[in-house]
């Protein structure tokens, strides 16, 4: 079995005001996620977080075609890495993972033992023969 990577990102700068799950980007959180999508590459799939904020950052890496995202309620700013790694034993080839803070931070650290600054629209790479705590290095943090 070959090293399977997992890209992390943070979604973009999102706008205060309104419920949270329907906060949107501003401008500056889309050009945020176009910034670090350039480091993106070999993405088989895209899961994200029901979230408004988290489902337009995913679609912004698919050149606006959110259709493409899988919708993960795990990755709501409150859940658990070990909700996501349940979801990660189903997936095939490499992916991206668009979610909050907390849980992109905790879910890196979890699967490498480091903890990433992840500001908005930040990308981390991990990689690793399983995708499970421990198994896991973090090759590079990218900050739009």
């Amino acid at each position: 079995m070959g090293v399977k990577t997992l890209f992390v990102m943070r979604h973009g700068d999102a706008s205060f005001g309104g419920p949270d799950h329907a906060r949107p980007l501003t401008s500056r959180g889309r050009d945020e996620v176009m910034a670090s999508a350039g480091h993106l590459t070999g993405i088989g799939w895209i899961a994200a977080s029901p979230l408004l904020r988290a489902r337009q950052s995913a679609g912004e890496v698919m050149g606006g075609d959110a259709c493409r995202v899988e919708i993960w309620p795990e990755l709501i700013p409150g859940g658990t890495p070990g909700g996501v790694y349940g979801k990660l034993q189903s997936t095939a080839g490499n992916g991206l993972l668009v979610s909050h803070l907390p849980l992109v931070a905790v879910l890196i650290e979890d699967l490498t033992g480091v903890v990433p600054q992840m500001t908005t629209g930040t990308v981390a790479k991990v990689s690793g023969k399983e995708l499970l705590p421990g198994w896991c290095a973090l090759d590079w943090v990218k900050q739009p």
